[in-house]
């Protein structure tokens, strides 16, 4: 059966692993959260364009010219999120949430790291609808995005006559130890995510809660 040229749709769920400055799962309680508040997730190419070369003779003709590759750096994200969850935003910031006995109720911004700290990180992953006509695909109603390690700051906020919809950027890190995921919805063909990825699916998307999760590392 051949696979429906469909449309990705909106953003559905965002989930955030905890990985480690070699990209592997931590191995700790609340290492994984879900969301279904996010409101939008930006990723652009960094890209550094390749140099042009060219070799005039006397009379100004060109002789020859050339341009080089350009290299992929890495992405850039900025994430939306519609509602405060202290919870989600420490773990993507590497801060610690402020408790209410069990409940984290609050987040203590950071300053700069030292220079041996290593830097917080995560994997992140996002549903979007797959699309054919007036609905969702009835084989592969889901499109799974992942980038497999990410570092995020707070982004800019304004506190007004309105809803704050709390803004974070980002980019992205190589990442060879993610391979296809602890969550046993990876890529189909069983192979890993190194960069980012993404792949039309009739898994659905994770469940979304107000709290952190755990996954097992190799599971």
């Amino acid at each position: 059966m051949a696979v429906n040229c469909g449309v990705s749709f909106g953003i559905c769920r965002l989930r955030a692993t905890k990985v480690d400055v070699a990209g592997s799962v931590i191995d700790e309680a609340g290492n994984s959260y879900v969301t279904s508040n996010v409101k939008s997730v930006a990723f652009n190419p960094n890209v550094t364009t390749g140099q042009t070369f060219e070799a005039r003779n006397g009379c100004g003709c060109s002789v020859a010219r050339f341009k080089s590759n350009d290299t992929f750096n890495h992405f850039e994200f900025n994430f939306v999120n519609q509602a405060l969850e202290p919870e989600l935003e420490s773990m993507l910031l590497g801060q610690d949430p402020i408790m209410d006995g069990a409940d984290a109720v609050g987040l203590r911004f950071g300053g700069a790291l030292d220079c041996d700290d290593d830097e917080p990180a995560v994997a992140l992953e996002f549903w979007t609808q797959h699309v054919v006509g007036g609905g969702p695909d009835g084989a592969l109603p889901w499109i799974h995005w992942v980038f497999s390690k990410s570092i995020w700051q707070v982004g800019n906020r304004t506190a007004e006559e309105g809803i704050q919809e709390p803004p974070l950027t980002g980019f992205s890190r190589t990442n060879t130890s993610w391979g296809n995921g602890p969550y046993s919805d990876g890529p189909p063909d069983g192979l890993g995510v190194d960069e980012g990825a993404y792949w039309k699916t009739a898994d659905e998307p994770p469940d979304a809660a107000c709290e952190s999760a755990d996954v097992e590392p190799g599971s």
